[in-house]
């Protein structure tokens, strides 16, 4: 049994007594789901969520958790549980504690689990740990006070009030003090610290700003704080934004700023009636095996973005919330989208194979507003502007675009972007 869509910011057996709350009622079917298998058999095999897989950076509070629902699954006949947890990153978000806490539950489910957190915390982190506690603990009561659907899918910490942060960024002013002086603890208290903090980064301006203005904050500005985490996730190798995505040196993706070249293209009304995504503003994925960058004199900015042949992986990307969003705020409705690409190699299959794949993807809902095809045909050995589609505009939390071949043989060696560009319409 999967439970991958529960609200694990509470013990599955309290479902039982919430039967009328809106945010129990996946546990409560998945819940009825367990009583009926466990009547059929005594070896059930339950695959179980203890960490947050699209965004393994913001604190996921179920600590406390953990241990009822092992006890649900033990009393339910389960012979085997698989929990898993962040499988990438050594140390963000509390990351060991939870992977001791969850070994020790699983040998035994009847611990005392706070002791259990308490006696890890003081071993790892000496005299912060009771501050740490207070960070855990603050969480946990804000989950259960605002009612929080803690799914193991959450964007960011918006839940969590500023009071809450404040208090949380307070305890760990205190926490860094305690161990002042022992560079291996400050190490480990100033991760959690960088961890936790990404929270505050994805807030909006006025809610990171009037956090920062209580002077609480260690580092309280954007850009210094990105750089000291950006330096901390490669030495700590904590590389990891989510399941299979790595950090890219951005809040989610969407924050970062667009580049913009001079080459204003046709149709665009004014300046601020296009924007683009140039070679070199992308985020690549599987570097080196699926994609590179290449230095291209052609290229509107002198670099493209490559795609090898040998890959269907969504190699290319980019996040487009902020500029999407400006122009929607704006009044603009529609954009036309136009891809500047050309292959590397020689055409190897039929020009009416489909070689690019051009696909929309909202990470806040999981839908694809649009995929558009690009035939190979279409994509010459020399830059050619290809009209892909065009999408209608409204705000998003979550939108990007990614490139991938549709075949691995259509376009010989590689295929390579200098930008992508969007043409505002009303």
């Amino acid at each position: 049994l999967c439970n991958i869509r529960n609200n694990f910011g509470t013990p599955l057996r309290d479902c039982l007594g919430k039967k009328g709350d809106p945010n129990q009622q996946t546990n409560l079917a998945f819940y009825k789901a367990l009583e009926d298998w466990s009547r059929l058999t005594d070896h059930l095999f339950i695959w179980n969520y203890v960490v947050n897989f699209t965004n393994y950076y913001i604190i996921h509070p179920n600590f406390h958790c953990l241990k009822p629902d092992l006890q649900t699954f033990r009393d339910h006949h389960a012979a085997a549980i698989f929990e898993q947890g962040d499988s990438f990153n050594a140390t963000a978000c509390f990351n060991v504690l939870k992977e001791y806490l969850t070994a020790r539950l699983l040998w035994d489910p009847d611990i005392d689990d706070d002791a259990c957190i308490r006696e890890f915390l003081e071993g790892c982190y000496g005299e912060a740990a009771p501050y740490l506690y207070n960070v855990i603990d603050r969480c946990e009561k804000e989950v259960a006070r605002e009612n929080v659907y803690l799914g193991c899918g959450m964007k960011d910490l918006n839940w969590l009030p500023d009071d809450a942060f404040v208090y949380c960024f307070d305890n760990f002013r205190k926490a860094l003090s305690a161990v002042s002086g022992d560079r291996v603890l400050e190490d480990r208290v100033l991760g959690e610290l960088m961890s936790f903090q990404w929270g505050w980064y994805m807030l909006d301006e006025d809610r990171r700003r009037a956090i920062a203005d209580a002077g609480c904050l260690l580092y309280d500005d954007d850009t210094r704080y990105e750089r000291v985490f950006s330096r901390w996730i490669v030495d700590h190798n904590n590389r990891w934004r989510s399941e299979g995505k790595p950090y890219a040196a951005e809040k989610s993706g969407g924050s970062k700023p667009l580049k913009k070249s001079a080459n204003k293209p046709a149709g665009a009304e004014s300046d601020d009636s296009w924007f683009e995504v140039a070679g070199d503003d992308f985020d690549l994925h599987l570097t080196g095996r699926c994609t590179f960058l290449k230095d291209d004199p052609g290229a509107s900015l002198g670099k493209a973005a490559g795609l090898r042949y040998n890959s269907t992986e969504w190699g290319i990307q980019r996040r487009l919330d902020k500029a999407v969003n400006e122009a929607v705020k704006n009044g603009w409705k529609k954009a036309d989208v136009y891809i500047v690409c050309r292959r590397e190699g020689e055409l190897t299959g039929s020009a009416g194979d489909e070689g690019c794949s051009m696909i929309f993807y909202d990470d806040a809902t999981g839908a694809y507003p649009w995929v558009f095809s690009l035939k190979a045909g279409d994509i010459k050995s020399e830059y050619t502007a290809i009209k892909a589609g065009e999408i209608e505009l409204r705000k998003y939390d979550g939108l990007m675009v990614a490139l991938a071949l549709t075949s691995d043989k259509a376009l010989g060696e590689s295929l390579l972007v200098d930008r992508i560009y969007f043409v505002l319409k009303k």
